[in-house]
């Protein structure tokens, strides 16, 4: 993966640790999916925890899987 869609995909990382659930919105396992003209993202939380994310950069049909393990406060 080129630096410029590492880049991106940073910057996606980051949007998302920044992220604050409604407690009364949460459910035992929530996807949640944005989309764009460059990149498709899936984000999959287990328990507040963001535990996959998929990255699908459209323009070369790369996918790049990040496994985090990052809780929500």
């Amino acid at each position: 993966m080129d630096s410029n869609k590492t880049e991106l995909a940073l910057k996606i990382l980051q949007v998302l640790y920044r992220l604050r659930w409604n407690k009364k919105e949460q459910q035992e396992s929530l996807d949640t999916k944005f989309a764009s003209n460059k990149v498709f993202c899936e984000i999959i939380v287990i328990d507040q925890v963001i535990s996959h994310i998929y990255v699908f950069f459209k323009d070369i049909y790369l996918r790049t899987h990040i496994k985090v393990n990052a809780r929500y406060n």
